[in-house]
């Protein structure tokens, strides 16, 4: 059972909104890679018409979001998302 609960912990991912664009219909948020994410590539965070990376912070450093950066556990990586969509990309992150 503690081991589930851990597994839950290191695999879970908050997805955090922290702005809201035109009348909020798409959400800017943030999440913080877990060690589900080592070594997978940003591009797998995009759902074409419903989140699109377009920062990630490393180590204190933002850049701009590239389809072939690999993420690395505590990186922070901000999504633009479609408000109605939010669900969607929760699930994707678990």
């Amino acid at each position: 059972m503690a081991g589930e609960r851990i597994s839950e912990i290191l695999s879970f991912s908050h997805l955090k909104t922290v702005m809201t664009i035109g009348s909020g219909e798409v959400l800017i948020t943030e999440v913080e890679m877990t060690a589900s994410f080592e070594g997978k590539k940003i591009a797998q965070l995009e759902i074409p018409n419903v989140a699109h990376p377009i920062s990630l912070t490393r180590n204190g450093k933002t850049m701009f979001a590239t389809s072939n950066q690999q993420l690395e556990m505590g990186d922070v990586v901000h999504l633009a998302v479609v408000a109605s969509m939010t669900d969607r990309v929760k699930e994707m992150l678990k």
